[in-house]
């Protein structure tokens, strides 16, 4: 096990019962509820590292219980394939969408990218925003990470890898926007 609890909420069981296998094959936890209100009951007393939340729920629908997950990061698993439907639950507090089918290679790689992200779970670098910048590539790169002090508006800037550099990796911990 590695640590991570993923909750499914998702009133298919065929597809709830994949994910359950696939994820529990990764080494992560599993919570699992089949409905809206389910899953409030459900995450009142646990709070999972991710949610994979189905939007087409009986009861209270996935955009009613996504405001309620503030502080944990939510990948939208739905039919729905409209860009308006995605860009509003994006900018509704979903970290990631989606649309169903869906290859698990890429499900298992969007949760990776997000658990790395936002859970904790890393060395903790301070409460203030966080830059990361790339700097030169090739042999005479500088390696390693580094810091510059804080500037007036108490970002802090941190070196990264060559290969994070030319991959253009950027993340900003706690803070609302990524600066490239």
């Amino acid at each position: 096990m590695n640590g991570y609890v993923i909750a499914v909420v998702d009133d298919d069981v065929y597809i709830g019962d994949m994910l359950e296998e696939l994820l529990r094959r990764e080494g992560y936890d599993v919570l699992r509820a089949y409905s809206g209100t389910e899953a409030v009951l459900l995450l009142e007393g646990r709070r999972p590292d991710l949610v994979l939340l189905d939007l087409m729920l009986p009861g209270l629908g996935g955009e009613s219980v996504l405001p309620r997950l503030a502080g944990i990061p939510v990948i939208i698993l739905s039919a729905r394939a409209g860009i308006e439907d995605k860009v509003d639950l994006l900018r509704g507090g979903a970290a990631d969408y989606l649309t169903k089918p869906f290859d698990t290679r890429e499900l298992l790689a969007r949760i990776a990218v997000q658990l790395r992200g936002g859970t904790g779970r890393r060395p903790a670098m301070g409460a203030a925003a966080r830059e990361f910048i790339p700097g030169p590539g090739g042999p005479g790169g500088h390696g390693g990470r580094r810091s510059r002090p804080p500037d007036p508006n108490g970002v802090q800037y941190f070196k990264t890898s060559d290969a994070e550099s030319q991959a253009g990796c950027y993340e900003i911990p706690d803070a609302g926007s990524v600066k490239r």
